[in-house]
């Protein structure tokens, strides 16, 4: 449908088992990446990753850049 999403912390493995990270850059708090890479996403390991509209972050301490990186994807 075009819309942005956003999950921080664990919250991405939700969206890997809905199939929305299939073959997308991801992250997710370090504990549960294996859950992404299992759904057929691209692990980083980054603090806050961006792959289109699609937005991850990996846990409390990248909120203010995950913040950021939604309202940016917002402004365009």
């Amino acid at each position: 449908q075009g819309k942005i999403i956003g999950a921080i912390c664990l919250a991405p493995v939700t969206c890997a088992n809905a199939g929305i990270l299939t073959g997308k850059k991801a992250t997710v708090f370090e504990t549960e990446a294996s859950r992404l890479k299992d759904k057929g996403a691209e692990y980083t390991g980054a603090g806050v990753q961006r792959d289109g509209k699609i937005i991850t972050a990996s846990g409390p301490p990248a909120a203010k850049e995950f913040g950021d990186a939604i309202a940016a994807a917002l402004k365009e």
